[in-house]
């Protein structure tokens, strides 16, 4: 499987997004962060938002949303 650009570009805002939280879980900092914390709440796309998604987008989607 190939991975598009769309994909590529949620992974890279994700990680952004988890730099500016300061929950880098690759460093012991950040993991004691995310362990300490309380979960953050599902965000979850409206269905007509989720249609406009492409098949690869909404393959992957399950595993950005968290």
């Amino acid at each position: 499987m190939t991975i598009s650009e769309p994909a590529t570009r949620h992974g890279a805002v994700l990680q952004e997004a988890d730099a500016r939280a300061n929950r880098q879980l690759t460093t012991l900092e950040g993991w004691r962060r995310f362990a300490a914390g309380p979960p953050q709440p599902v965000v979850m796309l409206p269905a007509d938002q989720l249609r406009r998604l492409s098949p690869v987008e909404r393959a992957l989607y399950p595993e950005f949303r968290s």
